[in-house]
């Protein structure tokens, strides 16, 4: 695993953690949408797996007004925190596997959440695809999302303009061309 993302990733449990105990729904979704932008910038296991863990946790907190098992969430949310710390990858996705077990336990709408989670990655990975030239519905068929979400998305979504400028023509259809091979 990249020292980078590592870091990252205790960073967004600890502060899961504390989320949690304060019963701070803002910044427990803030987690969430912070680490589905990372589920769809790395699209690995790990990644997508941590954003449905915490986004399922945001919405079970949201639905139990401030009534779940804190103690063993954050009990649960510690071990992966000390796994990934000492570098023992495998102990930390099986962890995070056990965590996504007792979430689906303790919340039926679990399955709910994981095609959110997954959904809303595409239309992130979607905008980002958009931004470098591709036409919305070109990306839209490539990745298999409604026209309407990305619209939508990138109605409300916030970019650089002046880096977004910046992008030659020439390289958009090196781009295009990339993507349709």
């Amino acid at each position: 695993m990249i020292e980078t993302e590592r870091e990252h990733i205790i960073e967004v449990l600890n502060n899961t953690i504390s989320a949690i105990e304060e019963k701070d729904m803002g910044k427990l979704k803030a987690m969430s949408n912070q680490t589905i932008h990372s589920a769809s910038i790395y699209q690995d296991k790990i990644s997508i797996n941590l954003a449905i863990g915490i986004y399922s946790l945001s919405k079970m907190l949201d639905r139990s007004k401030g009534k779940m098992p804190t103690r063993k969430i954050n009990t649960m949310l510690e071990k992966m925190i000390s796994s990934i710390k000492k570098k023992k990858d495998t102990e930390f996705e099986k962890e995070l596997e056990g965590s996504l077990k007792l979430i689906n336990h303790l919340d039926k709408k679990f399955d709910i959440y994981v095609e959110d989670v997954l959904s809303q990655a595409k239309v992130r990975k979607g905008a980002n695809i958009y931004r470098h030239g591709i036409s919305l519905g070109q990306v839209a068929e490539i990745l298999d999302v409604s026209l309407w979400d990305l619209m939508s998305y990138l109605g409300n979504a916030k970019f650089d303009e002046e880096s977004s400028s910046k992008i030659k023509a020439i390289d958009r259809l090196k781009t295009a061309e990339e993507v349709f091979k």
